[in-house]
Order: C-alpha cells, then structure tokens, then sequence
C-alpha cells in the first residue's frame, strides 16, 4: 500500500507542477502588454473600451478610429472624421502613455497582440483604448458655399479689386 500511496503523491506532484507552470506562463505571456499605469491613466478605465484589429469604431464628436496594429509596446491608431472631410491621420502610440493622434489623444491601457501566423483579414490582437476627441465643427451654409464656376460673384470690395473690377 505504501507504493500506492507514492504514487498518487508522485501524479498529484507532477499535475500541481504542471498547472502552476501552465499559469505563469499564462501570466508571463500577458503581462508585457499590461503595464503599471500612471494615476491619471489607471482613471479613465472605467470609460475605456477594448478595441479588436477587426475595424473601424466610431468616436463621440464625429470622429471614426482603427486600430490597426497591436505589438506589445503599443498600439498602431488611425483616426478621421466621419464626413471624411478631413485627413486621415495615424500614430503608433507606447502601451501605458497617451499621445496626439490628429485632433484626438489616445491613451493605450493594455495591448495584446494576435497570434502570428493568423489569416488575412482575421480578428487577431486587440488593446483597451481611451480615445477622446474635439467635438467636429458644423459647418454653416456661409461655410458650404460653392466656390469655381458656379458660384455666385462675390460684392464685397476686396474680391471686385482682386477680380480687376474699379470701385466708385
């Protein structure tokens, strides 16, 4: 019965060595991704939201966000306006900092990168984003008015004197 008894220890030995190294692996491997934030940071998770590499995402003030690659130092972000009005910009931007990616900052809580070897057009890494935006500008119709060919002549001095017009 003793060698029963050194076995069952031996099994439940190696399956307690197993499990714990199955765990600190796990941990190890998602840790990098995961920084200590700074105190201001750690404050806007609570209105952060996890982003996929899927697509696009709309951003309150009229704006639209890809995320459009995840490494373990941080977080490649495109934003633009939703009109399209506007360029396009993109910034890589370090895990645990924010930064200026156009008219927006970006704040980059957490990253975790896909797995290599993943088809095209997958879901793949993701990272918990802070983004926060201006509010777009409405144009007014003054804004909106039509300019070349069609568009109505303009009375105002300066553009008769630079038109080649005399005033009276």
């Amino acid at each position: 019965m003793t060698m029963v008894r050194k076995v069952v220890i031996g099994v439940v030995s190696v399956v307690v060595v197993l499990v714990l190294a199955f765990a600190g692996f796990m941990w190890w491997s998602v840790r990098p991704g995961m920084p200590d934030l700074p105190p201001e940071l750690e404050a806007l998770r609570s209105e952060a939201q996890s982003v996929s590499e899927t697509g696009p995402f709309s951003v309150p003030g009229g704006w639209r966000a890809v995320l459009f690659s995840v490494e373990t130092s941080g977080a490649w972000v495109q934003i633009w306006s939703e009109d399209e009005s506007g360029p396009v910009d993109h910034d890589f931007v370090e895990v645990g900092t924010s930064g200026v990616v156009g008219s927006c900052t970006v704040a980059v809580l957490e990253t975790h990168p896909g797995w290599p070897g993943r088809k095209d057009g997958s879901q793949t890494g993701w990272a918990l984003l802070h983004v926060s935006c201006p509010p777009r500008p409405t144009a007014s119709p003054s804004e909106t008015a039509t300019t070349g060919p069609s568009a109505t002549p303009s009375a105002t001095p300066s553009a008769t004197a630079s038109a080649g017009g005399t005033q009276h």
